[in-house]
């Protein structure tokens, strides 16, 4: 947690495929989107600082969700 409430999060994510399901890369769902019980609605910033694959530099990108963002990492020519 940073002074002004904002948060820098490290997420690590560890994948053993076979190359039957996983075969060209993977994504991730980050809610941006809530809603209290009052019914009011709150929106928080969400930014993709790097993603790495085995310690270097992955290929990647994001989609709009209704609710937050995907990130989707790894090439679709690449299995």
């Amino acid at each position: 947690m940073n002074p002004d409430a904002s948060m820098h999060v490290t997420e690590t994510i560890r994948v053993l495929s076979t190359g039957d399901q996983i075969r060209r890369g993977i994504f991730r769902d980050f809610p941006t989107t809530y809603q209290d019980r009052a019914g009011r609605k709150y929106v928080v910033g969400f930014t993709v600082r790097d993603i790495a694959r085995n310690g270097k530099p992955e290929a990647w990108h994001t989609e709009s969700l209704s609710n937050g963002i995907r990130v989707y990492m790894g090439r679709k020519d690449t299995c």
